[in-house]
């Protein structure tokens, strides 16, 4: 059933929704045009949908017969949700409690804005190297590696792209040239590449890029390499460094979390301490009273 038929709303060529449908459709082609007015669109109860409340409904250059099917589309659905919601707030049981939890939903936004905005404003999230040793060295048994890492050059590049080119003499050369040359290449053509020396990869990232069954995860270790393919694709592995699972993840790949972790730890101290300067401005005020302190319950049961 066609909703705005049940609640006879029609949209008629002398109806305002009509006409405004083309005031609309003069300013996408103008641009140029002010509404001095702002009228009512369609009214649910109390509720008003007005002309302000539409803009880029309809975007510019949107033919006519288009911009009247949008706008049209656009107010019946929010009459829609207004009677659904009308409905709602009659026939829903415990509608308290639901605003209970917009008011605390409401609340943590806020305060969860005003966090941010203070850390933004207040908080230094530089953490020095210094720092960082420092935090490393006494809790290592926080880095021990769950499953290996590993720093490595890759490339998965697709074999139609290397078929003139000498891909494989760049990728073993030793010259910087090459190597500029390398990446300068995969840039433009690889799949996937990871020509960077320093950093460390999770060893299962980089063995779901390898060709099932071309190698066998046992043989990656250090100093190995391969240049591999399958049917689409060629693939280019050499592995600079590991670090198995169960032994200390070096500084440099642990310093991410760590960094993490101070500031974290900075951002709540720095959070309780402007609590702490609003709770004791605010006493020295007497703007706020609390009432059940062991002394006020005590009075009040006598």
């Amino acid at each position: 059933m066609n909703l705005f038929k049940s609640y006879k709303i029609q949209f008629t060529k002398d109806s305002l929704l009509f006409r405004l449908s083309f005031v609309i459709l003069v300013l996408n082609i103008f641009n140029s045009c002010t509404i001095t007015k702002d009228p009512v669109l369609a009214k649910v109860y109390n509720e008003q949908l007005r002309f302000s409340q539409i803009e880029g409904v309809v975007p510019k250059g949107t033919p006519a017969k288009d911009s009247i099917i949008m706008l049209n589309t656009y107010v019946e659905q929010w009459v829609r949700e207004k009677l659904f919601e009308h409905d709602a707030e009659i026939r829903l049981p415990d509608k308290d409690n639901i605003e209970r939890q917009v008011e605390k939903y409401r609340t943590s936004l806020i305060n969860f804005a005003y966090e941010e905005f203070l850390i933004k404003q207040q908080l230094d999230t530089i953490v020095g190297d210094d720092t960082l040793k420092s935090f490393y060295d006494q809790n290592k048994e926080q880095f021990i590696l769950e499953s290996s890492i590993i720093r490595c050059n890759f490339i998965k590049i697709p074999k139609a792209k290397v078929k003139n080119v000498p891909l494989d003499d760049f990728w073993k050369s030793n010259a910087k040239e090459d190597k500029k040359q390398l990446i300068a290449f995969c840039r433009d053509n690889a799949t996937l590449f990871m020509l960077e020396d320093t950093l460390w990869y999770n060893i299962e990232e980089i063995y779901f890029q390898l060709p099932k069954g071309k190698l066998d995860r046992a043989s990656l270790s250090s100093g190995k390499q391969w240049i591999t393919e399958d049917q689409n694709n060629k693939y280019y592995l050499k592995i600079l460094k590991m670090v198995p699972e169960g032994e200390l993840a070096p500084l440099s790949y642990a310093r991410t979390q760590i960094t993490k972790i101070l500031n974290y730890k900075k951002k709540k101290e720095l959070i309780d301490k402007i609590k702490d300067d609003i709770l004791e401005r605010e006493s020295r005020k007497s703007n706020f009273k609390i009432y059940t302190n062991r002394s006020s319950v005590n009075t009040q049961n006598k």
